[in-house]
């Protein structure tokens, strides 16, 4: 069988059929290649352009206008406003006690009573003496007369007798006064008395010199002060005698009773404490908040020994210095209602809530919507297109999880209070609204 070669251009066409095919089959790769870039492309817009358009949702609100205050709370407790120390003028025996502890008196009640008879006795020989002294000074100017000598050798004697008595006296109240029970200005009366004494028996003596040898002048002279002296220790005995009698010098309870019958109370030692029926909390504030407060201020005390949970007081004093070693300074606080302040008792504890500060109708933030920045402060705020923006705020007062804002908001300002952790500066956020404080 005999073989045909192909010619040339049969060999030529079919060279170029192929390279046909192989150019179309390239163009329609980079066709599929085009048509998937392009999907993969289109799909990535529509990808970002989703992203776009979700937004973040934060919560926004404006700021309240709110009263606010600022109070602090003391420790303290109730006190008397007048305590009363009843100390005897002077020294002796308790003959009565007229009252018991815990009884209410008023001013000039008697107390207790100290034995008065050694006192009595002076006053009546003292009366006695001016009597004597007014008789031989009226019988000096008239001139001796018979019986005169005996009447003037009586009194001497009677004279005699007192000086002896208040010498006993005196040494009685020095041996007290050695003991503690006697003051020094109470030993210096007895030694006057004691004194008088002694210059009435010269003046007696004096006397009977004048009825034996004549009166003159000088021993008229010397009977007129005689006579004056006599009022004196008459108005001694008197003053001994009526402080015996110990009172009470206000109106108020009696806290304290020393004086037990038939003891001895002397004039260094309280006998009684009388405390004034009104009471009155005092505690004390530091010095951060003493220039911060005023006498007059009203402040709500917590007695828990009280039903009333709550009383209303007011700052009536403020002390100008702390005590020794301390850094608070006293404050007395007055209860406005009386008949309250009458069931308390000194030494209960309480509890003082005290305004330091205060700002009516305040701009006001919850806390969570304040970002600090060093030592600044900083919130959101949402503005025009829903676009966030930074603010600096001065804050002020801090009151129920809200802080006052000083500076740098308006009322209508719209403030992120929640959702800050997902969002900056800038960003295109989505809102929802809360009420402001008071709208509700």
């Amino acid at each position: 069988m005999a073989y045909n070669q192909p010619d040339k251009n049969s060999i030529q066409n079919h060279q170029k059929g192929r390279k046909k095919l192989i150019w179309g089959i390239s163009l329609a790769l980079v066709l599929v290649i085009l048509t998937a870039a392009a999907a993969s492309s289109w799909e990535a817009s529509e990808e970002d352009e989703e992203e776009k358009e979700e937004k973040e949702l934060v919560g926004v609100q404006v700021p309240d206008i709110i009263d606010m205050e600022e109070t602090t709370s003391i420790i303290g407790q109730i006190e008397t406003t007048d305590r009363r120390i009843v100390i005897p003028e002077m020294s002796g025996k308790v003959e009565h006690v007229h009252v018991e502890e815990g009884d209410v008196v008023s001013p000039g009640q008697m107390l207790f009573t100290l034995e008065d008879r050694d006192y009595r006795l002076q006053l009546e020989e003292a009366q006695a003496a001016k009597r004597g002294a007014e008789a031989q000074l009226k019988e000096a100017k008239k001139g001796a007369r018979e019986g005169e000598l005996v009447e003037a050798e009586s009194t001497v004697e009677t004279a005699r007798k007192s000086k002896e008595q208040a010498r006993r006296e005196l040494e009685r109240v020095e041996e007290l006064h050695k003991e503690g029970f006697v003051s020094d200005q109470e030993i210096e009366q007895v030694e006057m008395q004691y004194e008088n004494a002694r210059e009435q028996l010269k003046s007696a003596e004096a006397y009977l010199d004048t009825v034996q040898e004549g009166a003159r002048q000088e021993q008229i002279d010397a009977l007129s002060t005689q006579v004056e002296q006599t009022e004196t220790a008459i108005e001694l005995a008197e003053r001994a005698v009526d402080r015996t009698r110990v009172t009470s010098p206000a109106g108020g309870e009696v806290a304290l009773l020393e004086a037990k019958e038939g003891q001895l109370v002397g004039t260094a030692e309280p006998a009684a404490i009388i405390n004034a029926p009104i009471k009155q909390a005092t505690a004390a504030v530091p010095e951060t908040y003493v220039n911060r407060i005023a006498e007059g201020d009203r402040v709500k005390v917590e007695v828990p020994s009280l039903e009333e949970s709550m009383v209303d007081g007011i700052i009536s004093k403020i002390g100008s210095l702390p005590p020794e070693g301390g850094s608070s300074y006293p404050v007395e606080i007055m209860f406005e209602d009386e008949e309250v302040s009458k069931k308390l008792r000194s030494g209960m504890y309480c509890r003082a809530e005290i305004t330091v500060a205060s700002s009516l109708e305040a701009l006001a933030v919850p806390r969570q919507a304040l970002m600090r920045e060093g030592e600044k402060y900083q919130v959101y705020l949402v503005v025009e297109d829903n676009i966030l923006e930074t603010r600096e705020v001065n804050t002020g007062l801090s009151q129920d999880g809200k802080v006052e804002i000083i500076s740098g908001l308006e009322e209508d300002d719209q403030v992120v209070i929640e959702g800050l952790e997902e969002v900056g500066p800038g960003d295109k956020v989505e809102k929802t609204e809360q009420i402001r404080l008071g709208e509700q």
